[in-house]
């Protein structure tokens, strides 16, 4: 599905100058929402009213084309247009090619027999979440496809005791009053996710666009750095030798962005019940009801129900999961369970590339540090 002239209708209903819309620029959205409706976008008055015929049935129409093809931010957005703007202006202010390439994904995904979920993040999570991977695949020895160790401050128990908190996770919740608890180990092995971008327009503190925008998280205990993930891989050492260049490395790293960044994940879906539950705010618990269903908290109805009929969901866009962050058979800290993680920011590519040339050839200086002395370790 050609996803930017969704987009650019989208933006259309809003009232947001569609002359912004371009593929071309990587740049932000103006956040003024008075503006005349400009249809005389980059595509042209002609293309679009030939391919979408602009009517009054314009929404439904959408929404069946982007239910069809997969991508639960598209079909929530359409839907969902009015009242995101109405409530919450700044959610539609992101790049151009950062919504095409996440609705891309999430067809893909949909295709491939995954539920997809997102989780908005400060930028600087993806600094310490990229060295954590890269100093697990040196120190395992293998190499990792679409996975990031989300949540790498927690420490990993048994896996029996992993397994235990994960089934906690998904048959209880949180625990009241223990909703930002950085003490709480069930509540800091849960991942807060939304079924698209969008979702929850009614309130900021449950919206992965709202974080990706001001570069937050709801938890603001975090405090973590790239020390302790050297230390944690027993590196300590190496990071007081590259010191200098991996402060100046973190400080070119956020430079790059004021926004955060965005986590798609992708759950197999025969897995869906294992590690995912739906909950209210603050992570509590919930059931959900659906019309001709009644109340259920089965994850894969809801999930299905939100593909195809979001209507029949009472307050759909205030759905909310969670995913359980745990190292067991199931949990999104194995990178053997079957999940996916994605990453989407509005870097610049060339800017985005530039650093991550530079990065990489850091690490591969570290890397060869390391291997030396594993051969070193080894002869004695």
């Amino acid at each position: 599905m050609n996803y930017f002239k969704t987009i650019v209708t989208i933006l259309s209903l809003l009232g947001i100058p569609t002359i912004y819309a371009s593929k071309k620029v990587n740049t932000l959205l103006p956040q003024n929402y008075n503006s005349q409706i400009l249809l005389n976008s980059t595509l042209g008055n002609s293309e679009l009213n030939d391919d979408l015929e602009l009517t009054n049935n314009i929404n439904d129409f959408l929404c069946e084309n982007c239910k069809n093809n997969g991508s639960p931010t598209a079909l929530h957005a359409v839907r969902m247009a009015h009242q995101i703007s109405e409530c919450s202006p700044w959610s539609f202010v992101v790049s151009i090619s950062f919504l095409d390439s996440l609705m891309r994904q999430e067809e893909k995904l949909k295709q491939e027999g995954y539920y997809t979920f997102v989780h908005g993040q400060r930028w600087n999570c993806q600094l310490y979440e990229s060295w954590y991977r890269k100093l697990w695949e040196t120190a395992s020895e293998r190499q990792l496809s679409n996975f990031i160790f989300a949540h790498i401050n927690k420490p990993i128990t048994s896996l029996t005791e992993e397994e235990s908190l994960r089934k906690e996770i998904i048959t209880e919740g949180n625990r009241e009053g223990s909703c930002n608890d950085p003490e709480d180990q069930r509540r800091q092995h849960m991942l807060f996710m939304n079924a698209g971008l969008y979702y929850n327009s009614n309130y900021t503190w449950s919206n992965s666009a709202h974080y990706v925008l001001t570069n937050g998280n709801v938890n603001e205990h975090i405090n973590f750095t790239l020390k302790n993930i050297f230390d944690h891989f027993e590196l300590g050492h190496l990071y007081t030798k590259y010191q200098t260049e991996l402060e100046q490395i973190s400080q070119e790293h956020a430079a790059l962005s004021r926004h955060g960044n965005l986590l798609l994940v992708a759950i197999p879906e025969h897995q869906i019940k294992d590690c995912v539950t739906c909950v209210k705010p603050y992570g509590y618990k919930k059931t959900t009801f659906i019309d001709g269903i009644g109340e259920t908290d089965d994850i894969k109805i809801i999930m299905d129900t939100l593909r195809t009929e979001p209507q029949k969901i009472k307050d759909f866009d205030s759905i909310e999961f969670i995913l359980a962050m745990t190292a067991d058979r199931y949990g999104a800290r194995n990178p053997d369970s079957g999940i996916k993680f994605f990453e989407f920011n509005t870097v610049a590519q060339d800017k985005w590339t530039a650093y991550k040339t530079k990065e990489n050839a850091l690490f591969e200086r570290i890397k060869s540090d390391i291997l030396v002395e594993k051969q070193n370790t080894f002869k004695k």
